[in-house]
């Protein structure tokens, strides 16, 4: 299961372009043969940690499918939306994370990727204050012993 924003959703910002969770649909169930493997993708373009949080909105988009597994990137809207700067955001992705464990599925969370900077005051925003938010979300899977993937330090490695 995918769960998370739009990056996760892949509609709009993606421009046609296949999302990673298609590509990872793709691989799972074609090239590797798995075709009795589900994928569910329940992220959608806008969510914060908070909304993702909410029992009644988590039951509806993850626990209802008894998911082996557990896909999170979630942090980019928070960065301009929730209250509390990083630490606000740790608050509700540690909420998340308890509701996946409890479910006995697999979290699998993730950082962003560098950004480009934009004149937009929001992405300004966000190019400031990413580094912080993904301290806490690697911090987080290392609390709950979650398989992290680390989009960051693997493109700032290839892009600087």
């Amino acid at each position: 299961m995918f769960y998370g924003d739009s990056i996760t959703h892949g509609a709009a910002h993606t421009h046609g372009w296949r999302s990673f969770p298609e590509i990872f649909h793709e691989r799972v169930r074609w090239e590797l043969k798995k075709s009795n493997d589900i994928v569910i993708n329940t992220a959608y373009s806008g969510q914060t940690a908070f909304n993702l949080s909410q029992k009644e909105y988590f039951t509806s988009h993850v626990s209802r499918f008894s998911p082996d597994a557990v896909f999170l990137l979630i942090g980019t809207n928070d960065i301009v939306k929730t209250e509390g700067g990083a630490e606000g955001f740790r608050t509700y992705l540690d909420s998340i994370l308890v509701q996946i464990t409890d479910l006995g599925a697999i979290p699998i969370v993730q950082n962003y990727p560098p950004i480009g900077k934009s004149e937009s005051p929001q992405y300004v925003k966000r190019f400031e204050e990413m580094p912080a938010y993904n301290k806490v979300i690697e911090e987080t899977a290392q609390k709950y012993d979650a398989l992290f993937v680390d989009h960051w330090s693997y493109w700032n490695a290839r892009t600087n």
